[in-house]
């Protein structure tokens, strides 16, 4: 059980939240009401997040039909 709690849950949990911040991005990119630099700022702190979970993720052990899909 432990096994598929760190090899699925985790990383679908950690896809979920990188999508998360490219939608933040998005949204803040967006926003006409934010000065650049409170957008520049915004971003480059979910640009930081995405880079977190993406080293989190590349530890996951992926089948061979996820690795055909993601590489």
């Amino acid at each position: 059980m432990e096994t598929i709690y760190k090899d699925r849950l985790i990383p679908e949990s950690r896809i979920y939240n990188m999508s998360e911040q490219m939608h933040s991005i998005r949204s803040i990119s967006a926003n006409a009401e934010l000065s650049a630099l409170r957008k520049r700022t915004s971003v480059l702190m979910a640009l930081g997040e995405i880079k977190r979970l993406n080293s989190e993720f590349k530890k996951t052990r992926l089948t061979k039909e996820e690795e055909q899909k993601i590489y």
